[in-house]
C-alpha cells in the first residue's frame, strides 16, 4: 500500500474503508503485508524462549530470598554467617531485574506506532506485574535479614513458671542477648530492671542477671533497658503471672545447714488475730512447730524439695492451711576456699545485740566489704556491729582476691521481743549460781546442764565456743574444760512467738586438785580381753610427776609394773580384777587410786558339721567343731554306734546300716559344757 493508500480516520483513498481493506492470507504471503514485521510463530517462540531464560533465575531468587528471610534474623547465630551474602545477591538480584525490565520496556517503547495504546498498557502491567516483587524482595531483604534478631528476658529460677506462687523470687537472665549483641560487635555497659512495670528503675546490674521477688499475686510486665558501647538503649519486655500466694521464706533461696525464716505477716492485715500457727516442715502429717506469731525458723540438713504447710488458726476459731514446696540448695562453690564467722554463732537476740564477723582464708585479699542491713557498710576482714532495732537483717560480706575473685557470703541475724523466764532453774552438774549467773569448778571441769521452765513450748540451744570439747548444744549442755581460766556460755532460748532470751554465764575453771585418774578401753568384756588404761589425765598441783606403777589384780601374775601413763594388759581368765594405781612424783609423793574391771567367761556354744548325713554303708563321715563358741577345754565324740572319742576333728566310718545319733560335748575351764547332736543315715 502506497502513501496515497493509507487510510485516513479509517477510510482509503479509494473510499473504502480500513475494514474492507484486503485481508492478508493465514500464510501472512499477501501483497499488502509490512515486508519488516516479525511472524507471529517467530514471535511466540521467542517469548517462549526468553521466558524459560528468565524465569528460573527469578524463581530461584525468589525462593533464596524467602529462604533468608525464614531464617534470618537468626538469635541463634546460625545462619548469620549467610548475611553478606543474601545482602549482595539481593541488591544484585534487585539491580538486574530493573535492566531487564528496562530492556523491555524500552523495547515495548520502541513499537509505540505500530501497538494500540491498551496493548502496551497493560504489557507494562505484566512486566511490573512480573519484576515488582523481586525489585521489591531484593531491596527489602538485606535491610530485613541484617537487622538485630529478636532479644528476650530468659527465666532461670524457678523452672516451673507457669505455677508460680507468691512469695516468690525469680531470677531473669539476658545473656542470650548478651550473646546476640556481642556476635554484632555491642558490649551491653548495663542493665535497668523494672520488675514490676511501674515505670521505676528497681534494681541497676552490671550482669546480664537479676533476681525479683514477689510478695503478692498478680501479672507483672517486667522490663529491661540494656545500654550499650553503641550509644543505642535497647529494651525488652515480658509478662510474669503470679497465680497464687502463700507464707514468705527468706532467703529466697534457701540454703542447706542455714537458717530459713517463714513469715505469714504480709497475709494477715492485724497479727493479734492469729491465735497459734502450726507449721509442718516435712509433710509427714505431724507438727513440728506451734508459733503464737506468723513467723517461724527452720534448718534443713539435706538438700531436695521438701513440702511445707502452715495452719493458721484465729482467735474466732476460723482456720486457714497454706501449702508450699520448698527447694533446699547446696551452697553456690566458692572462687577461693573463705569462710565467714560471727561471734556469737547463733545470731537470735533481743536487742541491742553486740556481734563480731569476720572471715578466714588463705587467700589474699585485696578488699573486704561488709553490708549488715539498713544500708549501713563497713570494711576489713573483721568488724563488729550493734543491732539496735527489731526486724531481720541480712549481713552480707563480698571479698575480693588479689586476682580479682569475688567471694560472697551471708549471715542472718534477728532481732526479736524480750522473752522473760522468771522460774528458770537447771538440772545437772555443777551447782549453777543464779545471782551471779556463774559456774565454778576444777579441771577437767564436766558441764551437764538442762534449763527447766514452767513456760510450755520453749526452746533452748547453748553456745560453749571456748570450751575444749562440746557434746550437745541443744537443750542440754554438754561441755568439757580442761584448761584453767575464765569462760562464758550463753543460753538461748525461745519461745513459739518468736520472743528470745540470751543469758550469759561466767565459768570459773580452777586448777586441779590432787587427783589420779584411771581409764579404761574397754571398761569390761569376755576373756580373754585386751585392755588399755591410761592415766594421763592426772594431775597433782604444782608437782612433777616421775611414774606410774601399776597392779592389774591378777594373782597369778601378780607383780606391780613400771612405766608410763598408758598401758595394755591382757586378761585370759574371767574373773572381777582391782587395778591399782601409784602416782610418783619428784618430791617423793605418792598417791594411790584404785578400778574394778569385770572379764567375763566366754559364752559356751557346741557346734559341729558333717562332711556329708546320708550315704550307703559302710558310711566314713568326717566332723568338725570349728564353728563351736567359746573356749572348750574338753571334747568329746559319742557316735551313736558304742564308739566315742575326743579327737576336735574325728573321721568315723559306721560300718552298718541304720540310723545313728551322734553327740558333742564341749567343756570349759569353769566346769560349764554344752552339747550339740546330728543324725547320720547309713543305707
Amino acid at each position: 500500500m502506497t502513501e496515497q493508500q493509507r487510510p485516513v480516520d479509517g477510510i482509503t483513498a479509494g473510499g473504502t474503508t480500513a475494514s474492507q481493506a484486503p485481508v492478508p492470507s493465514q500464510q501472512g504471503e499477501s501483497l499488502d503485508q509490512d515486508p519488516g514485521a516479525v511472524p507471529t510463530e517467530l514471535r511466540n517462540r521467542m517469548k517462549f524462549v526468553l521466558a524459560a531464560v528468565l524465569l528460573p533465575p527469578y524463581l530461584a531468587f525468589i525462593g533464596w530470598a524467602i529462604f533468608l528471610l525464614s531464617v534470618l534474623p537468626d538469635p541463634q547465630g546460625t545462619y548469620e554467617y549467610l548475611i553478606p551474602f543474601g545482602r549482595l545477591t539481593g541488591f544484585v538480584g534487585a539491580l538486574l531485574i530493573v535492566v531487564c525490565v528496562l530492556v523491555v520496556g524500552l523495547r515495548v517503547l520502541s513499537k509505540t506506532e505500530d501497538v494500540p495504546r491498551f496493548t502496551m498498557i497493560m504489557a507494562f502491567v505484566r512486566i511490573g506485574a512480573f519484576a515488582l516483587p523481586g525489585i521489591a524482595i531484593g531491596i527489602i531483604m538485606p535491610f530485613l535479614i541484617a537487622a538485630e534478631p529478636r532479644m528476650w528476658i530468659a527465666v532461670t529460677e524457678p523452672v516451673d513458671i507457669d505455677n508460680l506462687i507468691a512469695p516468690v523470687a525469680v531470677t531473669y537472665s539476658m545473656e542470650d542477648a548478651v550473646k546476640i549483641l556481642e556476635r554484632r560487635g555491642v558490649r551491653p555497659i548495663s542493665f535497668a530492671w523494672d520488675f514490676d512495670g511501674d515505670g521505676t528503675v528497681n534494681q541497676e546490674t552490671v550482669l546480664p542477671v537479676a533476681t525479683a521477688f514477689y510478695q503478692r499475686l498478680g501479672v507483672y510486665n517486667v522490663g529491661v533497658k540494656i545500654k550499650a558501647n553503641d550509644g543505642r538503649d535497647r529494651v525488652i519486655v515480658r509478662r510474669i503471672s503470679v497465680q497464687r500466694e502463700v507464707f514468705a521464706i527468706t532467703p529466697p533461696r534457701p540454703i542447706v545447714d542455714e537458717p530459713l525464716h517463714f513469715s505469714l505477716a504480709h497475709l494477715v492485715d492485724d497479727e493479734e488475730e492469729i491465735a497459734e500457727v502450726q507449721w509442718d516442715f516435712d509433710s509427714d502429717g505431724i507438727i513440728d512447730e506451734v508459733t503464737m506469731g506468723p513467723t517461724a525458723v527452720r534448718i534443713f540438713s539435706r538438700t531436695g524439695a521438701t513440702l511445707v504447710s502452715a495452719t493458721v488458726i484465729y482467735s474466732n476459731s476460723a482456720q486457714q492451711k497454706h501449702e508450699r514446696e520448698i527447694m533446699i540448695y547446696a551452697p553456690d562453690p566458692l572462687p577461693f576456699p573463705i569462710t565467714m564467722h560471727s561471734q556469737p554463732e547463733m545470731l537470735v537476740s533481743p536487742a541491742p545485740f553486740q556481734t563480731i564477723f569476720w572471715v578466714e582464708t588463705e587467700e589474699p585479699l585485696q578488699e573486704v566489704q561488709w553490708d549488715v542491713g539498713k544500708g549501713i557498710e563497713l570494711k576489713g576482714e573483721r568488724v563488729g556491729h550493734t543491732f539496735e532495732t527489731r526486724g531481720e537483717f541480712v549481713v552480707t560480706v563480698v571479698a575480693r582476691s588479689r586476682e580479682g575473685d569475688v567471694a560472697r557470703l551471708t549471715k542472718f541475724v534477728r532481732i526479736v521481743d524480750l522473752l522473760k523466764i522468771p522460774d528458770l532453774t537447771f538440772d545437772g552438774t555443777p551447782a549453777v549460781d543464779m545471782a551471779k549467773q556463774q559456774i565454778t569448778g576444777e579441771v577437767p571441769l564436766t558441764l551437764t546442764l538442762t534449763p527447766r521452765s514452767n513456760l510450755p513450748l520453749l526452746e533452748y540451744h547453748w553456745e560453749a565456743p571456748e570450751a575444749t570439747t562440746v557434746g550437745s548444744t541443744v537443750t542440754t549442755l554438754e561441755a568439757i574444760y580442761r584448761r584453767p581460766g575464765t569462760y562464758t556460755v550463753t543460753l538461748l532460748a525461745q519461745d513459739p512467738a518468736g520472743n528470745a532470751m540470751r543469758m550469759p554465764f561466767r565459768v570459773e575453771v580452777k586448777p586441779p586438785s590432787s587427783h589420779i585418774v584411771i581409764q579404761m578401753d574397754p571398761e569390761g568384756g569376755v576373756a580373754p580381753l585386751d585392755v588399755v588404761f591410761d592415766a594421763s589425765e592426772t594431775r597433782i598441783p604444782d608437782e612433777d610427776i616421775t611414774g606410774f606403777e601399776w597392779q592389774f589384780g591378777d594373782i597369778e601374775k601378780e607383780r606391780p609394773r613400771t612405766g608410763g601413763a598408758v598401758m595394755h594388759y591382757t586378761y585370759t581368765e574371767p574373773g572381777t580384777y582391782t587395778v591399782t594405781l601409784t602416782a610418783r612424783t619428784t618430791s617423793g609423793k605418792e598417791l594411790t587410786e584404785h578400778r574394778t574391771i569385770v572379764v567375763r567367761a566366754p559364752l559356751l556354744d557346741a557346734c559341729f558339721t558333717a562332711s556329708r548325713t546320708r550315704g550307703v554303708a559302710p558310711l566314713g563321715v568326717q566332723f568338725d567343731m570349728a564353728c563351736t563358741a567359746g573356749n572348750p577345754v574338753s571334747v568329746h565324740w559319742d557316735f551313736g554306734d558304742n564308739t566315742e572319742t575326743d579327737e576336735p576333728s574325728p573321721i568315723h566310718v559306721f560300718d552298718d546300716p541304720g540310723t545313728y545319733t551322734v553327740t558333742l560335748t564341749v567343756r570349759d575351764s569353769s566346769g560349764v559344757s554344752s552339747k550339740k547332736t546330728l543324725t547320720i543315715t547309713a543305707e
